[in-house]
């Protein structure tokens, strides 16, 4: 997908965000992990969207994500994985939802693998169950994305 023929408003974009992040803090209080909703966001936004605003919404959801002075290993997974997606993903071929299935599956395989690839390993079942829930909510969101940018040409 080229830039020219998906355009997201910046506001359509906040308001997504800002909906994800509070369902985020809303799971994550029932055990869910809460940095899978916001990651799978920012990877499915990265295929929309040019570098900076892919790197506003990642500084964003890190300031908001992380509360302490400094930055943690997660926090750089989270803001460089989709800044990586946004350079890369239109090298990939296909058709571009199951360029995101396949971008969210890797993603997610990556930032887990990267922080605690031992937890994952030991809890495979549930971590297969969290992987199969995200390329559903990445369809999703994705989905959202391709209606409004379509109507918004």
């Amino acid at each position: 997908m080229r830039r020219q023929e998906n355009f997201l408003g910046f506001g359509f974009c906040f308001l997504v965000f800002l909906v994800i992040f509070l369902l985020s803090i809303f799971l994550g209080v029932y055990g869910f992990f809460k940095t899978d909703l916001v990651l799978v966001f920012l990877l499915v936004l990265a295929s929309f969207v040019g570098f900076w605003e892919i790197l506003t919404f990642g500084m964003l959801a890190v300031f908001l994500m992380n509360w302490q002075p400094w930055v943690s290993l997660e926090m750089i997974m989270l803001l460089i994985l989709p800044l990586g997606v946004n350079l890369g993903h239109r090298f990939l071929p296909g058709r571009p939802l199951l360029q995101s299935f396949f971008i969210n599956f890797l993603g997610v395989m990556i930032f887990y693998a990267v922080l605690d690839a031992p937890r994952m390993l030991n809890n495979l079942g549930l971590f297969l169950s969290f992987i199969f829930a995200d390329i559903i909510f990445g369809g999703a969101i994705f989905l959202v994305f391709s209606n409004y940018s379509r109507q918004n040409q």
